[in-house]
């Protein structure tokens, strides 16, 4: 049931939907697999961890390394609703390097279950029968791991600091600036490495990193819908030098500029 989604550089192996599953599952994964029980318990447990009860709605990681456990042990009573796919490929390491999941702790509660169902449900239907080449289908799988990575996100962020969330905000609106968060500290009566504690606690990262981040989503966006050249991107996100600029980028999204902007006029 394999098949190749080669424009993404993604495998999909197998998949499957089982109403009531009472499965025991000990193994050490060679590729990913993202599993999601809408109801119903089961044990779980990764590498050396203790053991532990995971109720849906749920979704967790399985991947390479760890020796995973998890299901219904024989002669327990119950199941679970469960639902998965697995994959690999290039696709599937960026994904992951870009923490989606992290990788000591890859049990995600689902805080909106049926609209997660819901696009689950469309990706093994689409796996069973492709309309348009599983490069969709690893479209599809994108917006799933996406969903779990705006949750996280968001469950973050509302914990936040008030003030490094306002500061997130004001990035977010203008990635151009060239932020002193020297200043930006000094601002919030913080000291230099408090600042950057409270804001890697909240955004998972430093905040030079997230300035980096929000100017390359900017120009992802003005590269779709835009016809500004790629010089005048640079510039409209704070870059002089258009060199560092498509560095930058292909560094965030994988790719030059220029072959982003070509292959989102494919997608639309």
């Amino acid at each position: 049931m394999t098949i190749m989604a080669d424009f993404f550089d993604i495998k999909f192996l197998h998949w499957d939907h089982v109403a009531d599953c009472k499965a025991w599952i000990s193994k050490c994964f060679d590729y990913y697999v993202l599993d999601f029980a809408v109801a119903g318990t089961l044990n779980f447990s990764m590498g050396n961890s203790r053991p532990s009860t995971i109720v849906g709605p749920v979704a967790w990681l399985t991947y390479p390394g760890p020796h995973f456990q998890f299901g219904k042990r024989s002669g327990e009573s119950g199941g679970w609703e469960h639902r998965y796919v697995a994959f690999n490929g290039e696709f599937a390491d960026e994904m992951i390097k870009r923490g989606i999941f992290k990788r000591e702790s890859p049990v995600i509660p689902i805080s909106n279950p049926d609209r997660f169902k819901i696009a689950f449900d469309e990706l093994l239907r689409y796996l069973d029968s492709p309309e348009w080449g599983m490069d969709r289908g690893a479209n599809m799988l994108e917006g799933l791991l996406l969903q779990l990575y705006e949750q996280k996100q968001r469950s973050q962020f509302e914990q936040m600091d008030a003030r490094i969330r306002s500061l997130v905000f004001k990035i977010r609106q203008n990635p151009e600036v060239n932020w002193n968060f020297r200043n930006e500290a000094k601002k919030m009566l913080l000291s230099s490495s408090h600042f950057r504690k409270l804001f890697h606690a909240g955004m998972n990262q430093s905040p030079t990193l997230f300035l980096i981040g929000a100017r390359m989503e900017s120009a992802a966006k003005m590269l779709k819908d835009t016809l500004l050249t790629i010089a005048e991107i640079a510039e409209r996100c704070g870059y002089k030098d258009i060199y560092y600029f498509s560095k930058s980028f292909k560094k965030h999204h994988s790719i030059s500029p220029g072959r982003y902007r070509r292959q989102s006029l494919i997608f639309h």
